[in-house]
């Protein structure tokens, strides 16, 4: 069934936001044919660059390379954007604004990406 469900392109990842509330920050993934998911930025602990053998509990990865962010509540999400560089530019840049933990990391893999 799972694979099943990939192959329709159910739970496919089709945008990634970074929203602010009205008091903090929020990431929102967007799936095909399911409702979207969102989790507080501050709970975001990790930020990994993968391929095409990411897993995880919300999306998958659609090509290479791909995004898994996991939160302090144990669930991951795996997504693949056209705007690969610019969506880390921008977590970065929120991350700086808000003095979120991850920030010294983001903007190492920032780095790497240039």
């Amino acid at each position: 069934l799972v694979s099943a469900l990939g192959a329709c392109g159910t739970n496919a990842p089709t945008a990634v936001i970074l929203q602010k509330d009205n008091k903090e920050w929020r990431l929102v993934l967007k799936r095909r044919l399911r409702g979207s998911v969102s989790c507080p930025l501050k709970d975001l602990y990790d930020v990994q660059e993968t391929g095409l053998c990411g897993y995880g509990g919300a999306g998958f990865p659609t090509g290479s390379p791909s995004w898994q962010l996991s939160f302090a509540d144990d669930r991951t999400w795996i997504f693949t954007l056209q705007a690969h560089a610019t969506f880390l530019k921008t977590l970065t840049d929120i991350c700086k604004l808000t003095g979120h933990p991850l920030l010294q990391e983001l903007q190492i893999l920032s780095k790497a990406l240039v």
